[in-house]
């Protein structure tokens, strides 16, 4: 069994390369959308079009980041209920961080993927893929003594505009998951721990506790390396396979994933599409938040 990915030994090659040409375009290989430390090594500053992005919260970020990295934190790209803000607003965000459409953007943080799968999530809908997860985050980057900085890093603001138009493969709303609950191969995969899964913690934001009903509970931190020295790396291919397994998930069901506010479960969406190529997978992004506020005006009870 394999103790962890690695990208082809070609992507390695192609980093060096582009940066010597100063030009970006990586490999569309979609093994290789989560990196590893070990094929970055040396890549510690923006150069050309590659931009280290830290998707962790701000005070985090000041306190120490990868040496170049812009700073993106979801709730800058959410509106007041965690649901992801207009096409419009997107755009002149990342022309504000100085973020063009040529550039290729390796997203990190420090939870499994979980802050930086939800940015590459975002930008996949409104139509941009030049992005990367770094796995093990900035601790990992940190165990292997590469560079790192606590200087706020400002470009000059650009005119953004996506290249594509939207991209809505991996998106679902309230009112089409309401459409297909009764669908007989719909599956409802919730990211969140058992205690909000059984209604036992609710968070900040959602009006009651519980869980969709006929979910099926697998926290997004199980997918991940649990050993200290992993700095919360996810797992490799055939322990993920088993997993989802376990669970009776598999490729051919129709699966939408959940969680409080759709930042685990844009992880496991990740995960099931670009590791496992699970062809068939949405992420809800009200998720919990809005689905507590649907549960309440119908006076129904939240879970089951």
């Amino acid at each position: 069994m394999l103790k962890y990915y690695s990208v082809l030994t070609f992507l390695s090659v192609a980093v060096l390369t582009l940066l010597a040409c100063q030009q970006q375009v990586l490999p569309p290989d979609f093994k290789s959308k989560l990196l590893e430390v070990e094929h970055l090594n040396g890549l510690s500053k923006s150069e050309g079009h590659l931009l280290f992005v830290d998707a962790r919260e701000k005070e985090q970020y000041g306190n120490g980041h990868i040496e170049g990295a812009i700073h993106i934190w979801r709730d800058e790209l959410s509106d007041s209920l965690q649901m992801m803000r207009s096409v419009e607003e997107i755009e002149k965000i990342l022309g504000n961080k100085g973020i063009s459409p040529q550039d290729t953007l390796i997203i990190y943080d420090d939870h499994g993927c979980a802050e930086s799968a939800r940015l590459w999530w975002v930008l996949h809908f409104c139509g941009f893929d030049n992005t990367y997860l770094l796995n093990g985050g900035y601790s990992h980057w940190k165990r292997h003594k590469l560079p790192v900085s606590n200087s706020v890093v400002r470009r000059t603001s650009k005119e953004f505009r996506f290249p594509t138009d939207i991209q809505a493969d991996f998106y679902i709303t309230q009112s089409e998951l309401e459409t297909e609950l009764s669908n007989a191969d719909l599956v409802i995969l919730d990211s969140r721990t058992k205690a909000e899964f059984d209604g036992a913690f609710n968070k900040k934001g959602a009006l009651s506790a519980g869980h969709i009903p006929g979910s099926i509970w697998l926290d997004y931190m199980e997918t991940v390396d649990q050993n200290p020295d992993s700095d919360k790396r996810i797992l490799p291919l055939e322990d993920l396979n088993s997993l989802f397994e376990s669970r009776g998930i598999t490729s051919s069901d129709n699966i939408v994933t959940y969680c409080h506010s759709g930042a685990r479960s844009a992880q496991t969406t990740f995960i099931l599409t670009q590791l496992l190529k699970y062809p068939n997978v949405r992420n809800y992004d009200g998720s919990w938040i809005e689905w507590s506020r649907r549960q309440v005006a119908l006076n129904q009870a939240p879970g089951e």
